[in-house]
């Protein structure tokens, strides 16, 4: 799996401000932006890429908020996606930690857009990270050349 461990101000307050990656998380989408702007990041972006397993990728810490008189609160990939996943009522996965999900209800108030941004980049690098997976075991009782 490839991502970019990139963090940006999405939102702030007088005493507080988040910082996520949204869709420069995911690669592709970053070097998309990069050239539909006329720049190019790609350099930036291969310096900066981090490749890993999708267990260090669900653990890497992707949004961070700063408040005063406070230390950093980081949120990883998995506990945003166990959030969206038992808030939104879509999954119910696990039972979600009380103390991260109240944490992250409060960056919600202010940068709910950026987060769900955020889930939609660690998707698609989900995704690209299970398709030779998947192609593998659509492919398997397929003979050569048609299959695998």
């Amino acid at each position: 799996m490839t991502w970019i461990p990139l963090r940006m101000v999405v939102r702030s307050k007088i005493d507080a401000q988040v910082m996520a990656p949204c869709m420069a998380l995911d690669p592709v989408i970053a070097d998309a932006v990069a050239t539909l702007t006329g720049h190019d990041a790609r350099e930036t972006f291969e310096l900066a890429m981090m490749e890993g397993t999708f267990e260090q990728f669900l653990n890497y810490g992707v949004i961070d908020q700063f408040q005063s008189n406070s230390p950093i609160r980081t949120v990883s990939v998995r506990e945003l996606i166990k959030h969206y996943a038992n808030r939104e009522g879509g999954v119910h996965y696990g039972t979600g930690e009380k103390i991260v999900s109240e944490f992250i209800e409060q960056i919600r108030d202010f940068a709910d857009e950026d987060m769900r941004r955020t889930i939609l980049a660690c998707g698609r690098i989900i995704v690209r990270a299970l398709e030779p997976m998947a192609a593998a075991l659509m492919l398997k009782d397929t003979p050569w050349p048609a299959g695998l």
